[in-house]
């Protein structure tokens, strides 16, 4: 008796260790995901018009471990504390096997200067497609948006991540059982904007220079 209770247990503690490490190896994540802020160019004038971008890839994934995106979520400001509007969150993706669901294109926060939770959840992925996509995925748009530039100097378009950035795992598709990127790696962009002077200080310049060219004119004339 004492033999078969020893080796009972022994099978147990053995079950109970293959099960740990089988959750562990379903649960656990090596893939990473990076951001981008993007904009259509470098340098503006004040009164131009900024279109932003943000795209992320997805690296170092698995069929055990990426079963697709659960979610994905970012915030977006700008250093000089231009007002954003909401963005558009790209509903209609390359490749086909990524789909958002529910979408938001963010909600600006005054106090903090800042665009919260432009954000994409899919509930779902297809199962035909589940590990079909190999280990990366890249240059996938999130949302695009736009503002208007209205301070000179340089502005940084920052992004952080929202509240919540994960995918689906071998543990199955349910919304629930999303687990999160093990590192998320952000870049941000830079532009500058050349601020046009006020009508006024044209105004006033022109009025400078006409008086500048009629004391030079009288001057040769005093020459002669």
């Amino acid at each position: 008796m004492k033999y078969r209770s020893t080796a009972g247990n022994l099978l147990c503690v053995a079950f109970v260790v293959l099960f740990v490490a089988i959750r562990t190896a379903s649960t656990a994540s090596g893939a990473v995901i990076s951001m981008y802020v993007l904009t259509d160019k470098t340098n503006y004038f004040a009164g131009e018009l900024v279109e932003w971008s943000i795209v992320f890839d997805i690296e170092n994934s698995t069929a055990l471990d990426n079963f697709g995106i659960a979610t994905i979520s970012a915030n977006l400001s700008d250093s000089v504390g231009e007002t954003l509007t909401a963005g558009t969150v790209n509903v209609t993706n390359s490749p086909s096997f990524v789909t958002f669901d529910i979408t938001s294109g963010g909600s600006w926060d005054a106090p903090t200067n800042t665009l919260y939770e432009i954000s994409a959840l899919d509930f779902q992925q297809d199962p035909a497609t589940i590990g079909a996509h190999g280990s990366s995925l890249t240059n996938i748009l999130l949302a695009r948006g736009s503002y208007v530039a209205t301070r000179g100097g340089t502005h940084i378009l920052s992004v952080t991540p929202g509240s919540t950035n994960t995918h689906f795992t071998a543990a199955g598709q349910d919304f629930f059982a999303a687990t999160s990127y093990t590192a998320i790696n952000l870049s941000n962009a830079t532009l500058n904007v050349t601020a046009v002077p006020e009508p006024s200080s044209i105004a006033l310049m022109s009025l400078g220079c006409a008086f500048l060219c009629r004391s030079v004119i009288r001057r040769r004339k005093g020459q002669i």
